[in-house]
């Protein structure tokens, strides 16, 4: 079993976009020369370079689904309400929610 955190503080997403980040972007292992996407994006970056089979990201207005998508693998929002949110620093208590990324999904 393999726990890691990933950390990318929400006043770097738009940084991010620019690549002037404080402690870098993430590297996009699907297409490196892209941005791997927003505030969920090392937690992409780590499933979609096979570090881990899957991770948790946090999601307001699509930030598990942008990275997952950048970085061509699944990034699934749960509905409001649905994970405990209990710990999470929000963003917006009314529009937050726990997010699932992987790279495949099994029926």
């Amino acid at each position: 079993m393999l726990i890691a955190l990933t950390w990318f503080k929400r006043v770097e997403i738009l940084a991010s976009l620019e690549r002037i980040c404080i402690h870098g972007t993430p590297l996009n292992p699907d297409v490196p020369a892209h941005v791997p996407g927003g505030s969920s994006s090392g937690s992409a970056v780590v499933v979609a370079a096979q570090l881990v089979d899957f991770s948790l990201g946090t999601d307001t207005v699509g930030c598990v689904r942008t990275p997952a998508s950048f970085c061509g693998i699944l990034g699934f929002r749960a509905s409001h309400g649905l994970v405990s949110t209990v710990g999470l620093v929000a963003n917006s208590q009314s529009l937050d929610a726990i997010g699932v990324i992987c790279r495949e999904s099994k029926s």
